[in-house]
């Protein structure tokens, strides 16, 4: 699992399975369960460098979450960062979202992806912490009603990418 931890670690919890994956043989699977859960996915510190730009999270995923009317979510899956090594956590907010947009609120207010699509590509602006140390935390939250498992929010080929200047421009081999 490559440093992921999950939380909770028992029970109703973000699982590797091979029903969905993207690529390769497995993703990591939280189940739109039929209880009350707080699944949380949890990567390993990630140093993000300064001096690119833009820093860009991305991830590849395919939801089949109970969502309430055409845009909010009874059930629902969420982006966190922590530069505090876990100790606190912050939501990438809507406006972060680069590429496939929450599709709307919890009943927290917390924007989250929910309803049924097959894998998209999800991206999210991570220039606001070039050069600290973070943490992500792929967050998923269910009610006691209406849920789909054994399906729910898959999520694979997870990635951090930055943009470096390119120099080769600086070295004034294009001047006359």
């Amino acid at each position: 699992i490559n440093g992921w931890t999950t939380d909770p670690v028992a029970g109703t919890r973000w699982t590797q399975s091979t029903t969905r994956p993207f690529s390769g043989s497995t993703a990591w699977l939280a189940t739109d369960a039929t209880v009350t859960t707080d699944q949380r996915l949890i990567s390993p510190a990630i140093a993000l460098p300064s001096a690119q730009s833009p820093l860009v999270l991305r991830f590849q995923h395919d939801v089949t979450i109970e969502e309430n009317g055409p845009s909010a979510c009874w059930d629902g899956g969420f982006v966190e960062i922590s530069t505090n090594g876990g100790a606190a956590w912050t939501i990438l907010p809507a406006n972060k979202v680069l590429e496939d947009f929450y599709y709307g609120p919890l009943p927290t207010g917390t924007q989250a992806y929910c309803a049924t699509f097959t894998y998209q590509t999800a991206s999210m602006d991570l220039d606001d912490y070039a050069g600290q140390t973070v943490n992500l935390r792929f967050r998923m939250q269910t009610d006691s009603n209406t849920g789909f498992a054994p399906l729910g929010w898959f999520v694979d080929d997870v990635s951090v990418i930055g943009c470096a200047p390119d120099l080769i421009f600086r070295s004034g081999f294009d001047s006359p």
